[in-house]
């Protein structure tokens, strides 16, 4: 098949497999945007002794397209086509291939012992699915899906509960009424869980707490981590984030009004806030507040202090942490990058989402009426009225990113 391209083709053959659905644009123009995206020479980032990059630009048939995650290594997507007649189906869209047709909607694709596993909905119920086959059904909602023993696991819910599944068989105990979210912990699970009826006074908002997360319980629900056949935490007004580190169960806990880190029955420095950690070998890093100010705690140390930090920003990037935070020069609800210690993209109004690779950077920033790609020896090409910012990432060590305009929706790739 002949790609639709700005420039040569792609060489890399993960190029050509994610591309393969790919074809020409559409030919009714969308509607009219009163702004623009382009993408344009990085100003903030060097480019000395770095060649240009060239960009190809490939149309694809979908009106939607939403990034869903690096499984191996190879980017997957949920996409739609905006057809009426067929509900507008979702798919996942991996490896050159849609997957789900046979369901009403295909989510959540994980990849597990190098097979795929994805949630498909039919009929407002929902089935995991995994290498092909169905191994549970008639759920209503899954989440969580990850690998145990090289078997998927996952969390599911019932009428009435949620419980943890492992190997086709429900493993919580059936004394605890919901099941949150899991660790694997010295080769053994450890889950949160909450009885009904079962509260703690809530002070404020608990930062563990997302309306559009199905894996952390709600606000002023009390919940308790179970590991090895014991109950942790009970003692707290509530936990959450169980998690291995250095071979021993952690969890963040709350207590009053503050909350702290309790590794093998220690607690830590007690903070105002703390949200959802994460590990990197070994270590721990989280966001915390304390006094109206916003930090990075990690391995213990506590980084420059911001006005803001927007917590679901913290990530791993090519072993260094990352994150988008606010100082008294940034408009509100506006931020910019921390890499490594180092501020990036200050002059940009916004800086939405950041990728790094062996010293390469690029972010998607705004700029007044502008979205535009950042890449330190990038070059300027077409507009676009949209960017998936959560899609910029590095693949083989090329740049990839998904762009919309005219309605529909273009992977484009560093060559």
């Amino acid at each position: 098949m002949a790609y639709p391209r700005a420039r040569t083709p792609i060489a890399l053959s993960l190029i050509l497999c994610v591309l393969l659905f790919f074809c020409g644009c559409a030919g009714n123009k969308g509607t009219a945007v009163t702004t623009t995206t382009q993408f344009i020479t990085a100003t903030t980032l060097p480019v000395q002794n770095t060649p240009a990059a060239s960009f190809g630009e490939y149309a694809t048939f979908y009106t939607r397209m939403v990034y869903a995650g690096n499984l191996g290594g190879k980017p997957a997507y949920i996409v739609s086509n905006g057809n009426v007649s067929n509900g507008n189906k979702k798919l996942i869209l991996y490896d050159g291939k849609e997957i789900g047709a046979s369901y009403d909607q295909a989510l959540m694709p994980a990849l597990i012992a190098g097979k795929l596993f994805y949630a498909g909905v039919k009929n407002n119920k929902y089935s995991a699915v995994y290498d092909g086959q169905e191994i549970g059904k008639d759920f209503f909602s899954i989440w969580s899906p990850g690998e145990y023993l090289g078997k998927p696991i996952y969390v599911a819910e019932k009428i009435g509960k949620s419980v943890l599944i492992f190997d086709g068989n429900e493993i919580s105990n059936a004394s605890y009424d919901y099941v949150w979210s899991y660790a694997i912990i010295n080769g053994k699970i450890a889950y949160l869980a909450s009885k009904a009826g079962e509260t703690y006074i809530a002070k404020k908002i608990n930062p563990q707490t997302s309306e559009s997360r199905r894996d952390i319980p709600p606000e002023g629900v009390k919940s308790v981590i179970v590991y090895d056949g014991k109950e942790y935490g009970r003692e707290y007004d509530t936990v959450g984030f169980p998690m291995g580190i250095k071979g021993s169960l952690a969890f963040i806990a709350l207590k009053g009004a503050k909350k702290f880190t309790v590794l093998g029955g220690m607690e830590g420095t007690k903070y105002d806030d703390i949200h959802e950690p994460l590990l990197y070998d070994g270590k721990t890093a989280y966001i915390a507040e304390k006094d109206g100010k916003s930090f990075l705690v990690y391995d213990g140390a506590e980084y420059k202090a911001y006005d803001r930090i927007d917590p679901t920003s913290l990530k791993n990037i090519d072993g260094k942490m990352s994150y988008r935070a606010a100082d008294p020069t940034t408009k509100k609800g506006k931020y910019f990058i921390v890499y490594d210690g180092a501020e990036i993209g200050k002059d940009y109004d916004n800086v939405l989402s950041f990728a790094a690779l062996s010293g390469k950077q690029a972010y998607v920033a705004d700029n007044k009426t502008t979205r535009s790609v950042v890449y330190a020896g990038g070059s300027s090409g077409k507009a676009y009225s949209a960017i998936d910012p959560d899609s910029l990432a590095f693949y083989d060590g090329k740049l990839m990113f998904t762009a919309q305009k005219n309605g529909v929706w273009y992977v484009v790739s560093e060559e």
